[in-house]
């Protein structure tokens, strides 16, 4: 196996990532969860897609490939991440470990923003519907036994 190129945490391709999306398309942080469907939640057309898939290539000098681009249209942003991982693993910038912790990372990254929009009682209209509450505490509980995962794993 080739050495790293250099040094990236997970930590700072979560962040690198939510910057791009949040520049590229306009939006606030949080409508880029990983749920999020890159056309019809976050408004990616293939422009869109082909400037952000540009954008990450450029800011970690690697090239992702057409059949690699092509998963990226119309999918959701965990797809979108999870396939661009896979990249910097084959470029050795992560391991296989690593991308795992990228998601929990970018789902941490969220989680305040998240917060946020979910508990805010001086403004109703940020107070989500119960529905909406129970699926962000069931992928904060899975985000939580990701973490614990991985920390096993880590040991």
């Amino acid at each position: 196996m080739a050495e790293p190129k250099s040094t990236i945490t997970p930590s700072q391709v979560a962040t690198v990532f939510e910057s791009v999306f949040v520049d590229k398309m306009c939006v606030e942080p949080s409508k880029i969860g990983l749920d999020k469907n890159t056309y019809t939640e976050v408004g990616m057309d293939s422009l869109d897609t082909l400037e952000v898939v540009m954008e990450l290539e450029r800011k970690f000098r690697v090239k992702i490939s057409d059949k690699q681009a092509s998963l990226l249209y119309r999918t959701s942003l965990y797809n979108f991440l999870n396939v661009f991982v896979k990249v910097l693993v084959e470029y050795n910038y992560l391991t296989n470990p690593d991308a795992s912790i990228v998601m929990t990372q970018y789902a941490k990254l969220l989680r305040p923003k998240a917060d946020k929009i979910v508990n805010d009682p001086q403004n109703p209209a940020m107070t989500a519907p119960k529905s909406l509450l129970d699926e962000y505490q069931k992928s904060l509980k899975h985000t939580q036994e990701l973490e614990k995962q991985i920390k096993q794993y880590q040991k």
